[in-house]
């Protein structure tokens, strides 16, 4: 591994042919697999609340990845002006039940739900977005299965060390016991297509979670009915599903985007044949489309003022891509190059807003848009839970999670594992947890990052309050941070 020492910070890593690149946080974690440094400001998380904002008046009113293969790799376990319409298809989402008093099932503050059952019960659903922790999240799942192994069946250590596998099973060939989750998703691919979905369930493709089993998944699009998602989760078995949900304040999301894809050289190559304003998925809908009645409905709004705002967003990105001389041939990346910031910053805003992600191979793009969806649908299902349907959703804050590594990882391993500790000692948990805090200090310490430029540092703020004053973006991001921050506090974060 070789480290170069500039304004970015690049980590090389070759295994065999295949050659891997990371990129490091100054605070000490991989933010990107096939990515360089990510420049993030140093501005504290906006508290925002919904009355703040409907005082200020931003409700909306009108006014590189590997390609996936269809191959399937697996190591095996061995000795070796309406108001949005309330429609059945969405009873779920129903507010007379949103608002009701949460069950013992449901995930608290600084508490996780006791676990009468074998933990392998569950199934484990651990999903991202783009600049959210697709490492980290990815280092999560693969330190469960470093501990139930060093706990359950230390002699088949070597045999998983460093798998790199789509599919891991957690059987043992012989005796058919289980020993650890089986493992769904690897460092290139997600568990489930990324930013796709099914044209007749508006689930995404082959979307069916099993008990035992831990997903790493990169934006979903969970654009079904909360029925057939939790038909999906295959929660109605015995234990349920868990629901680990990596978000981010939607103004760093943004600012960090733009910043590590203007970079020189990108860190990502799909920048360069991107169109950033598609809107359509290959069968004529547009990924708003699909999330602006769930948005209306759970925000109070009118579709239609809300839809306006949306092709707002599409003219603005239309009218700074490839409108003018001398950029009318030029590329996303080009684009990003040679527009003054605040112009650069809102196309890429745009793309990560109401893109589907078709013009690049669904590699990016709209991710502003699945996040605040699915924190509406994953809020709904934890509301709809059952003692016979259980459904138990932690939020985590990414840059959150990162400054005390410790004790959020804790955090994460006793909400996959249960506070039953008979199985998984809580002393291995901690102890864990404090390995993986080394480890990204030490990753930090070996980057050599220095202090962000305290004029670029103020450039970064002008900019970030710019787009709070934004006309065509700033009501989907306020929105989004609103839910962001709600659903953080339901699962005891601080915000």
């Amino acid at each position: 591994m070789k480290i170069a020492a500039a304004s970015t910070v690049l980590a090389i890593l070759t295994i065999g042919s295949a050659v891997f690149y990371f990129d490091f946080l100054g605070d000490g974690i991989i933010e990107r697999f096939h990515a360089t440094i990510d420049e993030i400001d140093g501005t504290s998380k906006v508290k925002q609340k919904r009355a703040r904002v409907v005082n200020e008046g931003a409700l909306f009113r009108g006014g590189a990845h590997a390609k996936e293969s269809d191959a399937t790799d697996t190591v095996v376990g061995q000795r070796t002006s309406k108001k949005a319409p309330r429609s059945n298809t969405n009873s779920a989402d129903n507010k007379n039940n949103n608002h009701k008093s949460r069950r013992k099932t449901d995930v608290d503050a600084n508490t996780t739900h006791k676990d009468q059952d074998n933990y392998h019960d569950y199934a484990v659903f651990i999903t991202h977005y783009h600049k959210t922790g697709y490492v980290l999240s990815r280092e999560l799942k693969n330190l469960v299965q470093e501990i139930e192994i060093q706990a359950r069946r230390p002699d088949l250590k070597d045999q998983f060390k460093g798998h790199v596998k789509f599919e891991v099973s957690g059987i043992d060939e012989e005796s058919r016991e289980r020993f650890a989750f089986d493992q769904v998703g690897n460092w290139v691919r997600s568990a489930f297509p990324a930013r796709q979905h099914d044209s007749t369930t508006q689930c995404p493709k082959n979307f069916q979670l099993k008990k035992g089993t831990i997903y790493a998944q990169e934006s979903p699009d969970l654009f079904c009915s909360d029925e057939e998602i939790v038909s999906a989760l295959g929660s109605s078995h015995k234990g349920g599903t868990k629901i680990v949900h990596f978000v981010r304040n939607p103004y760093d999301m943004v600012m960090s985007n733009y910043f590590y894809h203007s970079q020189d050289p990108t860190p990502e190559k799909w920048v360069h044949m991107d169109d950033p304003c598609e809107q359509f998925y290959d069968d004529g809908e547009t990924l708003t489309s699909h999330v602006v009645n769930t948005l209306a409905l759970e925000l109070d709004e009118e579709v239609e003022s809300m839809q306006h705002v949306m092709d707002g967003i599409v003219a603005m990105c239309r009218e700074l891509y490839q409108s003018k001389e001398p950029l009318k041939e030029a590329s996303f990346y080009e684009h990003l190059r040679e527009l003054d910031q605040y112009d650069g910053l809102r196309l890429a805003t745009a793309q990560m807003t109401v893109s589907s992600g078709l013009a690049n191979r669904h590699l990016a793009g709209g991710d502003i848009l699945r996040m605040a969806n699915n924190l509406i649908k994953f809020k709904h299902l934890r509301d709809a839970s059952t003692p016979n349907n259980r459904i138990e959703l932690l939020t985590v804050s990414m840059d959150d999670f990162i400054k005390n590594t410790a004790d959020n990882t804790h955090k994460f391993l006793n909400f996959v594992f249960g506070e039953d500790d008979s199985i998984i000692p809580n002393e291995v948990r901690r102890k864990a947890a404090q390995k993986q805090e080394y480890k990204y200090e030490r990753k930090k310490g070996r980057a050599h990052v220095t202090q962000t430029n305290p004029e670029d540092k103020t450039k970064k703020e002008a900019l970030r309050e710019m787009m709070k004053g934004d006309l065509q973006l700033s009501s989907i991001l306020n929105q989004t941070d609103i839910l962001v921050n709600e659903a953080l506090e339901m699962s005891g974060w601080d915000v």
